[in-house]
């Protein structure tokens, strides 16, 4: 749409509502916001983006989940997955959560293996470990916070899952890596 054409509908719009007003009927829903392209990611665009992102710090969990220090390392795992400008504030807080969950799951099994898969109850007979019950919970919590962020597996040979953006910015970060960039100034 040319500059002319939306000050044209810009126009005709501001008189249909001053219609609609003078008439007494509500106004009219506004016209959706046209879509921004998303940005191809063997562009050049892509490639500053990508190169600007490997220079800045990791993201942190939001302050309002906040996580124990032992699930860190899950953390940054869940957000390298995805490149930086693919984050939006509530994937975060759900990734947080996830990097939770996945250390309770560690924590549980640490215990499973010491307890045993085989346990007595107040019987005195032997029974499963209830602890697979809990583990079990956690692995399906595990895998619904996936699929909320979208990070299920991808089929074997599915050349159109790759996650071309992600690998754009971790090669980024090695070239950073491996200039030495300290001041900042390499994008």
């Amino acid at each position: 749409m040319s500059g002319a054409e939306r000050v044209r509908r810009s126009r005709q719009l501001a008189s249909e509502r001053r219609a609609r007003e003078l008439a007494g009927l509500p106004p009219a829903p506004l016209p959706a916001a046209p879509k921004t392209r998303r940005v191809r990611s063997d562009s050049a665009t892509a490639a500053q983006t990508a190169m600007a992102n490997a220079d800045l710090p990791p993201l942190i969990p939001p302050s309002h989940v906040p996580i124990p220090r032992d699930a860190m390392p899950y953390w940054f795992d869940i957000i390298a997955a995805r490149a930086r400008e693919d984050w939006n504030p509530v994937d975060l807080t759900t990734a947080a959560v996830l990097a939770k969950c996945q250390l309770s799951i560690r924590e549980e099994e640490i215990l499973l293996d010491h307890e045993g898969s085989v346990t007595a109850d107040y019987l005195g007979k032997d029974q499963v470990n209830p602890r697979f019950k809990v583990v079990e919970m956690l692995n399906r919590r595990v895998m619904s916070l996936m699929r909320t962020l979208r990070m299920g597996g991808k089929a074997a040979g599915d050349a159109r899952g790759f996650d071309a953006a992600r690998q754009v910015e971790g090669e980024a970060r090695q070239v950073a890596g491996e200039i030495g960039d300290s001041d900042g100034l390499l994008a």
